[in-house]
Formats: structure tokens, C-alpha cells, sequence
């Protein structure tokens, strides 16, 4: 079972499919898109020194703390939320962790919302986008990422209610989830 095992590996290695943890550049002469410091700002102690110069940061917690939902309200997350609130006078705005927990807790809400709903969604479109469509239940169809002429063959009627995008992901471009009501 070894040597399968080190001829498969080989065979990986061979074939330049090989996947291995790449080592650290202490130097930092490479940037790492794979993170949320890509940009390496976080770990810039200048940057750090001047954040903590104002004493409302020194507050800040350094670590992620767990959901709302568990650990209570966190000052930081109200505090943007009314700061974002103040630029759409009348309506709330929730912060949520990720692209991940907006797709599943949102559009699984739309049945409740709309009559019917019907999402076409472009192939394109992110894993977790589809997640929440399922989660939905509501009526969906995936068309050809090409163009907007062919969600609107995807739909059994013309596109009412609210078309503007209701979720986005891709690499590079903009892919698309459209929702409409069904007819009445």
C-alpha cells in the first residue's frame, strides 16, 4: 500500500500536480493573495502604531469573536450599521460574517417575501449563492453566462417585480442572480 500510495505521489509530481504547502517568505518579498492581508497592511507596524494612537481603537478587540447571535451585540458591528444606516434614510442595514451567510440567510427569506418567486441565476455564479437558492425553495433556472437575454428566456413570463441583481460572485467578472415575482 506504500509504494501506491508513493507511485501515486510521484505520479502527481511527475505531472506537475503535486500540491504542497509552500513555504514562508520571511521577507515578505511576495505577496499572498490568498488572505485578507494581501496587501500586508495588518501586519505593517506602522500602520498598527497609528491605529492604536487614537484611543477609541484601543477598545477594538484584536481577534474575531464569535456570531452575534452568541456573544451579544459588539459595539463595533452597531456602530457601522448606523454608520451605513445614515446613508439610506428609512431603511436598517445588518451586517453578516461573510458572502457565505449572506446567500444562505437571505434568499431563503425571499418565498416570504415575494409571491412566487422565480431566481435565474447564470451559471457562473457562486456555490453559495446556489446554497441559498435551495435553501429557498423557490423556483429557480440557470442560464449560459453570455448575456441578459438569456435569463430573460430562461423566465416563463416577462420579468416583473425586483430585477436588479439580488447577489454577484466571480473571479472577474460580475455573474448574476436575478429574482422575479411570478405572475398573479
Amino acid at each position: 500500500m506504500a509504494t501506491d500510495l508513493q507511485g501515486r505521489l510521484d505520479s502527481l509530481a511527475a505531472a506537475s500536480m503535486l500540491r504542497q504547502i509552500p513555504a514562508g517568505h520571511p521577507d515578505g518579498a511576495i505577496a499572498d493573495f490568498s488572505t485578507n492581508d494581501y496587501l500586508g497592511l495588518a501586519a505593517d507596524p506602522r500602520h498598527q502604531e497609528r491605529f492604536m494612537a487614537e484611543a477609541a481603537n484601543r477598545a477594538v478587540p484584536f481577534t474575531s469573536s464569535a456570531s452575534r447571535l452568541l456573544a451579544s451585540r459588539q459595539e463595533a458591528y452597531s456602530s457601522l450599521e448606523s454608520t451605513i444606516d445614515s446613508f439610506y434614510p428609512g431603511r436598517r442595514s445588518l451586517l453578516l460574517n461573510s458572502g457565505y451567510h449572506a446567500n444562505t440567510g437571505i434568499l431563503p427569506a425571499l418565498p416570504a417575501l415575494f409571491n412566487r418567486p422565480l431566481i435565474l441565476a447564470d451559471k457562473l455564479v457562486h456555490a453559495s449563492i446556489i446554497d441559498g437558492i435551495v435553501l429557498s425553495r423557490a423556483d429557480f433556472r440557470r442560464f449560459p453566462t453570455t448575456t441578459s437575454t438569456d435569463s430573460k428566456r430562461c423566465s416563463p413570463a416577462p420579468l416583473r417585480g425586483p430585477t436588479a441583481p439580488t447577489a454577484s460572485s466571480s473571479s472577474w467578472r460580475a455573474s448574476t442572480a436575478w429574482m422575479a415575482t411570478a405572475p398573479t
